[in-house]
């Protein structure tokens, strides 16, 4: 199991700069499987999935370098040992909603308490108010604008993610979120009475124009 998992590391790299280097190539490829009348369809609906991934996970390394500052700051202040790596550690596991910011508390608890049980108090207390900054302020603002949702719609759509796939459902709950919107208002520009071609219902999304819904 060592050796194939470290064979696997090595590979990965290597197959990584295949794939980037043949992007094009691929694309072309893709788009080539399909019908000639829906290829511009399919380009600019890759483009805009795409926009949106790349939207939320800039937004996502945002709230990490956040979250990873304030837990940082706060592990120095205290003078907790480590306090960099600790606070590392806490913006890396940011990236899981809900439980990742007590999986990032508990190292720097644990090395708190090793070194000086009271600090340990502090810590947790300090880790609380973090949470409860980033579940009230940060993730709904940060996570929703970068997608162009509403908090109160971010919030939900958390919800219900978990209740319908765990932290798996979590994690894909927003970005999924706004592609469908986004998807359904490309495929309404198609298609209503007067249409958009491709490229010009791609930037009405992309401009965030309204996209008036008429009967």
């Amino acid at each position: 199991s060592t050796a194939s998992f470290i064979l696997g590391f090595v590979v990965i790299p290597f197959w990584l700069f295949y794939i980037l280097h043949d992007e094009s190539e691929v694309k072309s490829g893709l788009l080539q499987a399909i019908p000639r009348q829906l290829r511009s369809d399919a380009a600019c609906l890759a483009r805009l999935i795409d926009d949106v991934l790349s939207a939320y996970i800039r937004g996502q390394l945002l709230l990490i370098l956040f979250v990873g500052g304030l837990s940082t700051i706060a592990l120095l202040i205290i003078g907790v040992p480590f306090a960099i790596v600790l606070g590392l550690i806490a913006g890396i596991f940011e990236a899981l909603p809900y439980i990742g910011p007590i999986l990032g508390a508990i190292p720097a608890v644990i090395v708190a308490l090793l070194s000086d049980p009271v600090s340990a108090i502090w810590v947790a207390a300090a880790f609380f108010a973090i949470q409860q900054v980033e579940n009230l302020i940060l993730v709904p603002r940060i996570s929703g604008e970068s997608v162009k949702l509403h908090p109160a719609i971010v919030r939900v759509v958390l919800i219900m993610g978990n209740e319908l796939a765990g932290l798996l459902g979590m994690l894909v709950a927003v970005p999924v979120t706004a592609t469908i919107r986004d998807v359904f208002k490309y495929l309404y520009l198609r298609f209503q009475d007067d249409p958009l071609g491709p490229e010009d219902a791609l930037a009405s999304i992309r401009t965030g124009q309204e996209v008036q819904l008429g009967v």
